[in-house]
């Protein structure tokens, strides 16, 4: 008999590929990062056996040892020693799937798992027909991971801003950029991708720290040292618009033509690549005259900052590894979210036990920094189960 028809099992909604396909294109990104950004969660989904319904945490638990290459027996008589490596509670695993305690059941919210009522008054979780065939492509996207050394939430579950709900979603979009681009500077991707700037800053030191980009910033305001460069054949260009008054100088800066004229003059004589503000302050002029030169200059095309912006400004340069993420993972995501039948493609991946290990390897990693956040979390839930 089906598992779906029978008799001892409520009727519910078996979420499948085609009510994937129905999400919107945010939406099917945010579900295939949310598949791989906890790698303990992650692992325990692999593990879940199609058709069969889990009803407690214990359950999942042992498929997961199961499926990790932990043995159960070792597990239960050195309970202790595993703590600092993986979660030790069965409620831990059970919170995966339950989506009745706040904040919990993600497995069931992305819709890799579903509730069923079994019997009267218990419940279990079974693979949906979509967490049948996402199988694959998860494998595929946490091997990618455990070759580059990156633990999932490192790069999909850590920039959580107040401002932003889909976290994973706006990293896929800044990593697209990135790959595209040698240099950026944050003016330019908050205006590219419409994201607010305290957002973009977020993920930039998380990218940074993952060694995925290399990022200078500097503040005017301290008096921070700022490169110009030079185009000398507009330099030319404009001095001669000006001299023959084929250009006109807006109202705000026409009082400082002549100071413009004499720094045009200045540079092309001196055949000059580069200026920055103190070059010009040694010429006589002041900090703050000095950037009323500069700015005309800068929108004319003439002098080109190394930075972007007045009150914050940056460099971003992607490194290799940036551009091996995107590769490896962030294409394959976006592919599959623009083309869900895609998915089908990676259902011959499976994880070999180095790729289980060095995904176990950075959680424990994670969990070590985070070990006080773990406690309380699954102090919560002691109060909800069992």
């Amino acid at each position: 008999m089906s598992l779906y028809s029978s008799s001892s099992i409520d009727p519910f909604r078996n979420y499948t590929l085609n009510d994937f396909k129905n999400e919107s294109l945010e939406k099917r990104l945010e579900i295939l990062t949310t598949t791989v950004n906890h790698p303990i969660r992650a692992l325990t989904y692999l593990s879940m056996e199609a058709g069969r319904i889990y009803s407690n945490g214990k359950e999942l638990l042992e498929a997961f040892l199961e499926f990790v290459g932990i043995s159960a027996d070792l597990f239960y008589k050195e309970k202790e020693k595993f703590k600092d490596y993986i979660p030790i509670r069965e409620q831990s695993y059970w919170s995966y799937v339950d989506g009745t305690i706040p904040g919990m059941g993600t497995l069931t919210r992305i819709n890799l798992v579903t509730r069923l009522k079994i019997g009267l008054d218990k419940v279990g979780y079974v693979l949906t027909e979509f967490g049948k065939i996402a199988k694959g492509f998860v494998s595929y996207i946490l091997k990618q991971f455990a070759k580059l050394g990156i633990n999932p939430h490192d790069l999909f579950g850590g920039a959580q801003t107040k401002y932003e709900k889909r976290s994973p979603v706006i990293m896929i979009k800044i990593i697209e950029y990135l790959s595209n681009v040698k240099e950026t500077t944050i003016g330019e991707i908050v205006e590219k991708l419409k994201i607010r700037e305290s957002t973009v800053n977020c993920h930039l030191h998380q990218l940074k720290k993952l060694g995925l980009i290399e990022y200078k910033s500097l503040n005017l305001l301290r008096g921070e040292r700022i490169i110009y460069r030079v185009d000398l054949q507009k330099a030319k260009e404009l001095l001669n618009d000006i001299n023959n008054n084929r250009i006109k100088i807006g109202r705000s800066v026409r009082k400082y033509a002549y100071a413009l004229e004499y720094i045009l003059g200045y540079i092309i004589k001196n055949k000059m690549e580069e200026i920055t503000i103190r070059d010009i302050e040694e010429l006589g002029y002041s900090r703050k005259y000095s950037y009323v030169i500069v700015s005309p200059l800068e929108k004319l095309g003439v002098l080109k900052s190394e930075f972007s912006g007045r009150e914050k400004q940056s460099i971003i340069k992607p490194t290799e590894k940036l551009y091996e993420v995107y590769r490896r993972i962030i294409k394959p995501i976006i592919e599959v979210a623009n083309d869900p039948d895609n998915i089908r493609k990676y259902s011959i991946y499976e994880l070999n036990k180095k790729e289980k290990e060095e995904l176990l390897k950075s959680y424990s990693e994670w969990k070590m920094y985070h070990g006080e956040r773990e406690n309380i979390i699954m102090l919560y839930i002691s109060r909800f189960l069992f």
